[in-house]
């Protein structure tokens, strides 16, 4: 009796101490060297710049929240759109936004039963800070790669797929993503 009553204690203090692991999984928050590896592949620019469409971005690639004028065609007006930001500020507005990102990883994890690591998770913002994050919803290659939790070569085919111009930026993020190294070298 006194047996079976220890390996039920022994049970129930195995499965409490697993709790908080897989609470703090789904909490995850990018950690301040991506911060930093991502401020390095990114650049700080001060003034407002254009990329398409109706977006103007500044800082570190946030969006820029000021009103931008267009002419009769949809072209911007560059004289109009002069804004700028300081390097503090940017970094504030940055890490708002890697917040939301944080969210949305941590989302994606969660409903695909996915437990990352550190270095998984911090990859996986830094790649939608510059991708979007387009890629954690239906069928895509790189989701498929992610859920199956495909190796680094099969992470690259799928990179140099994207055809977006930012090999050598996703050679990076590969390599946080399974080595665990924080470095804007290209490995």
């Amino acid at each position: 009796m006194k047996k079976r009553f220890v390996c039920a204690l022994l049970a129930l203090v195995l499965l409490v101490s697993l709790v908080p692991v897989t609470s703090m999984a789904a909490d995850q928050k990018i950690s301040e060297a991506a911060i930093t590896v991502l401020k390095q592949l990114t650049t700080f620019k001060k003034e407002c710049y254009y990329v398409g469409g109706s977006e103007y971005r500044i800082g570190y690639g946030t969006v820029c929240e000021q009103k931008h004028h267009f002419d009769s065609n949809g072209v911007p007006k560059a004289s109009e759109n002069k804004h700028t930001i300081t390097e503090k500020k940017a970094d504030a507005a940055l890490r708002t936004y890697l917040a939301e990102l944080d969210k949305k990883v941590n989302s994606f994890a969660s409903s695909n039963k996915l437990s990352l690591t550190q270095n998984q998770h911090d990859a996986l913002v830094v790649f939608s800070h510059g991708y979007g994050t387009s890629w954690m919803s239906g069928t895509g290659a790189l989701k498929s790669a992610i859920v199956s939790k495909a190796g680094v070569n099969e992470l690259l085919n799928v990179m140099r797929s994207l055809n977006d111009k930012q090999y050598n930026r996703h050679q990076v993020e590969v390599n946080m993503y399974c080595n665990g190294k924080y470095s804007n070298t290209i490995p």
